[in-house]
């Protein structure tokens, strides 16, 4: 397993783009939308096989069956996004996300399918939305085979180097 991407939270895309933009001197752009979740994203890679993710509540969106992922329905991290982005997760890639799962000393949560546009991919996301201990706790994820997403996402600047 290794890191897949990070997750700063945002009240919007806008704010977040316009907070990265100046404290990390790029411009991160759109990806798309995540209609399960209500969501939408944008993203650029920081390093091989590895991204940083901007996410939002998509106020053109229907509002999801169940709790939106990283707890952006949460009130306390509604109000933390609110004043400024915020990192509100990290996702782990794994080639077996059922193993990961089922020999992790936490319950990540239970395996769910998502896509956005053409990609998709497994995703473990607890029932409540919200990851162990207030987010600190990855995510598991699990790509088809093929290309690392990344691959096709610009990098406009700043690289994870540890």
């Amino acid at each position: 397993m290794r890191i897949d991407h990070v997750t700063m939270g945002a009240s919007s895309l806008e704010t977040g783009a316009a907070y990265l933009r100046e404290h990390l001197g790029a411009n991160i752009p759109r990806g798309g939308k995540h209609s399960d979740m209500g969501t939408h994203n944008c993203v650029m890679r920081v390093g091989t096989g590895l991204f940083l993710e901007l996410l939002s509540v998509d106020p053109e969106a229907a509002p999801p069956a169940r709790p939106r992922w990283f707890g952006m329905d949460d009130p306390r991290q509604v109000a933390r996004m609110t004043m400024q982005p915020r990192p509100v997760g990290w996702v782990v890639q794994t080639e077996d996300i059922e193993q990961a799962r089922r020999s992790c000393p936490v319950d990540p949560g239970p395996i769910v399918s998502m896509s956005r546009g053409s990609r998709s991919w497994l995703i473990t996301l607890p029932d409540s939305g919200k990851s162990p201990f207030d987010g600190l706790f990855p995510a598991f994820i699990q790509w088809p085979e093929g290309p690392h997403p990344s691959a096709a996402m610009s990098a406009p600047g700043p690289a994870l180097s540890r």
